[in-house]
């Protein structure tokens, strides 16, 4: 079976993108909250160093276009790689 890297990769990107808007939403609605579960995530707690959350439009626009862009890149990457592999089973 062919992949449609390129499909895939924009799905990823878009995807990516709405997970970035609700992950800034709940920081802005739950700021305590969501950084006990960052804190988690990464194994340390940032709480602790004196930092907090820093949320500004430009800095949300960036971040979420700079993890749409890589991870849709990524995906695409991978579905490239994954489809000349299986080109000798089809």
């Amino acid at each position: 079976m062919k992949i449609d890297a390129l499909r895939l990769g924009v799905a990823t990107a878009i995807g990516l993108a709405i997970i970035w808007i609700l992950c800034v939403v709940f920081i802005w609605l739950l700021p305590t909250t969501s950084m006990g579960i960052f804190a988690d995530m990464m194994h340390s707690n940032i709480a602790d160093m004196g930092m907090g959350w820093h949320l500004t439009f430009s800095g949300i626009f960036v971040g979420m276009l700079a993890w749409a862009v890589c991870g849709g890149i990524t995906v695409w990457l991978i579905a490239t790689i994954y489809n000349k592999l299986s080109y000798k089973d089809g």
